[in-house]
């Protein structure tokens, strides 16, 4: 073999300093990473420019707390309200093929474009997500299911940035060697996209794969964690780490696992988990077990907000919504609060869709072909509810002027179409 790119990608020698011809990458992969020979750098980024980056470091400050007393107290700042606080670390706990994976990017895809998310509004900020175990495409393929629910494009996300380390070596952020600390390049090179982003979240799926040490070393987990809150605070950002629970963790329904340092540095921790599976270590079922659409996202710490709260969602083709709000649920209750709620946001959802495609409903009975209860309680994607149910709807969100007429066409024929109040 030669030099030739084309025929060589490059040449080592291993334990027996026999020579290791490596064939070239696909035409795709060179494309995609604008490779023009020679050995490429590790999964097409060159890490080693970030070597030289300073990792933030917090100084040690005393305070006199008198001398705040003509000064105005920050509020505290949030990603989601009571759940992930801005500037610090939160891990997110669940057994595997519970769809934490699915839970964190509809997070940051809802994040980086100021969407809902399991009922809340969020400010759209820039996200960064660093993943694992799924491959770039497998993260598209996700995201694109996201989109779709919030009737979005792909070309909506433009602040959502992410890598996938499927594959790549060097993921750890830390080492240890005894009683020293190694602060690995990948730790660099996170905290510099970070900073290059503005990202104000940061996704780490999952937490095995970036920490290098002992998980039941309190010493070693503490100055991990200690990491993570330098740049959550200098860089004002939420880092959110998902983990897998023990099965002592599993068993007590608190989600945990390892040193108990892992509870004690982070201020806000969440586990998510399907009720359906819940008795199974008590029974002694063991082997793959048959998950239900119901998942419970409970706040298992919390120091900024009530410990012990849930919210209880449905996971469906990989995309998340509260129960509450769920048509199907809603359906078996028929009454209350929670289903008039689910009414109200599925006839605001299929009057989205009807405009979408150049169409319009009305208010007026009178006309049935453009009735707004009517059409959409005949639509397939309108079922469970009925038409005095939307009927209903439409009236309750007039009265809470979320939506109203709109007169259009030309002056000779015009008419009227329900719109959705701009906020």
């Amino acid at each position: 073999m030669n030099g030739d790119t084309e025929t060589q990608w490059w040449t080592e020698r291993d334990d027996t300093d026999d020579p290791i011809i490596m064939p070239p990458p696909s035409q795709e992969w060179q494309d995609a990473h604008g490779w023009k020979g020679g050995k490429p750098p590790p999964n097409g980024d060159d890490h080693d420019a970030n070597d030289d980056h300073e990792l933030p470091a917090v100084a040690w400050c005393d305070e006199r707390l008198s001398d705040w007393a003509d000064r105005e107290v920050p509020d505290r700042r949030w990603i989601v309200p009571d759940w992930i606080p801005r500037e610090q670390a939160t891990g997110l706990y669940g057994v595997g093929g519970i769809n934490k994976t699915d839970l964190l990017v509809q997070l940051l895809m809802a994040g980086s474009a100021g969407l809902v998310f399991i009922g809340y509004q969020l400010e759209p900020v820039p996200v960064y997500g660093l993943f694992c175990e799924d491959s770039r495409d497998e993260i598209v393929r996700r995201a694109s299911r996201i989109a779709a629910h919030y009737h979005r494009s792909l070309v909506d996300f433009r602040n959502f940035h992410f890598a996938s380390l499927v594959g790549f070596d060097d993921t750890e952020f830390v080492t240890f060697d005894g009683s020293s600390m190694t602060i690995g390049p990948a730790l660099r090179h996170f905290d510099h996209k970070i900073m290059q982003t503005g990202a104000r979240l940061a996704v780490l799926d999952t937490a095995s794969h970036f920490f290098g040490g002992s998980e039941i070393s309190r010493r070693e987990v503490t100055r991990y964690l200690r990491k993570l809150d330098a740049i959550s605070m200098m860089r004002s950002c939420a880092i959110l780490f998902s983990a897998h629970p023990s099965v002592r963790g599993k068993a007590a329904g608190t989600f945990d696992s390892g040193s108990t340092a892992w509870e004690g540095g982070v201020r806000s921790r969440l586990s998510l988990h399907d009720p359906g599976l819940e008795g199974d270590e008590e029974t002694g079922q063991r082997g793959p077990r048959v998950t239900t659409d119901r998942r419970i996202l409970t706040r298992q710490k919390a120091n900024y907000a009530r410990q012990g709260e849930t919210i209880e969602l449905v996971c469906r083709n990989g995309v998340f919504t509260t129960a509450a709000l769920d048509p199907e649920r809603a359906a078996q209750r028929r009454g209350g609060p929670a289903h008039d709620a689910a009414v109200e946001e599925r006839f605001l959802d299929l009057l989205t869709r009807v405009q979408e495609v150049g169409g319009h409903v009305h208010d007026a009975s009178n006309n049935p072909s453009r009735y707004a209860p009517k059409l959409f309680a005949a639509r397939p994607d309108g079922k469970p509810f009925s038409v005095h149910e939307y009927t209903g709807a439409m009236y309750r969100l007039f009265t809470a002027k979320r939506i109203h007429l709109e007169p259009f066409g030309p002056p000779s024929k015009a008419r009227n179409r329900i719109v959705k109040v701009r906020s």
